[in-house]
């Protein structure tokens, strides 16, 4: 039987339906020859199955936006802290994929999606890479305040896309009732790459030091969540969309919690 439809693909199941009230070769010869209702439902499967799979495609694509956004982040700490070409490729790599892979072990999926499909891993080494030549290519030009700005914005869109992308992976995986889980997970995927980005650079990890961070990962999971029934689209967009506004705001205005 194909799944129910519910409103997260109701577009999917609207062009299912259109396509099947329309002459349909396939299905007049099916009813020619007395096929079992099984062969309709086949068929309907079938165009379903298209437009779940439509949809796969573009959360690869908005994940791999998020690793190239925090590959950027990580090689320019690297970079900074004047490690070799092979020491940046690895910082880099190591924050576009360590959350992922953090979340997948917890939720007990092994190995790691990262590590099935290597393709994230090897987007993050080729962008590690070229971020290594243009420093030293424009290094002078480098240093000003927009390069401060870029970094910032890089690594919000990557926060904001992981922790979306984390809590979206714990409701698919069957723990939507479980707030905490999915809350959880999503601040684990979208903070833990940064978390041992700074570890490699011996640096004081960022969340616990800086501006409203790990927060703003914990707000966009919540929404997301909270509009998952309206469509997976919608809720990844607008959490993502919360986080990186949030996380800009605090860096833009300083906001922080109060220190010890």
């Amino acid at each position: 039987m194909p799944p129910r439809p519910t409103r997260c693909n109701a577009r999917c199941y609207f062009s299912t339906i259109l396509s099947f009230s329309l002459p349909n070769p396939k299905i007049s010869q099916g009813k020619r020859q007395g096929f079992s209702p099984a062969f309709f439902r086949a068929e309907m499967a079938t165009a379903g199955g298209r437009g779940y799979a439509a949809l796969g495609r573009r959360r690869e694509y908005f994940e791999l936006i998020g690793a190239v956004a925090f590959t950027i982040s990580g090689a320019a700490l690297g970079i900074r802290k004047g490690m070799d070409l092979f020491g940046v490729a690895m910082v880099g790599m190591t924050t576009a994929v360590g959350g992922g892979i953090l979340r997948d072990v917890m939720l007990g999926q092994t190995p790691p999606a990262a590590l099935r499909d290597p393709t994230q891993a090897l987007v993050a080494i080729a962008v590690s890479v070229l971020c290594f030549y243009i420093w030293r290519w424009r290094k002078t030009e480098l240093h000003n305040r927009y390069a401060d700005a870029v970094l910032l914005v890089a690594d919000s869109i990557g926060l904001g896309i992981f922790s979306a992308h984390g809590a979206a992976i714990a409701i698919q995986a069957g723990h939507g009732a479980n707030w905490f889980l999915v809350l959880f997970l999503g601040t684990v995927t979208g903070v833990g790459g940064g978390v041992l980005r700074d570890v490699c650079c011996m640096e004081r990890p960022y969340i616990f030091t800086k501006h409203i961070y790990a927060c703003a990962s914990l707000v966009g999971a919540a929404v997301c969540r909270a509009l998952w029934p309206l469509g997976m689209g919608l809720a990844m967009l607008a959490g993502c969309g919360v986080t990186v506004v949030i996380r800009i705001c605090a860096a833009t205005f300083r906001w922080s919690f109060p220190k010890a």
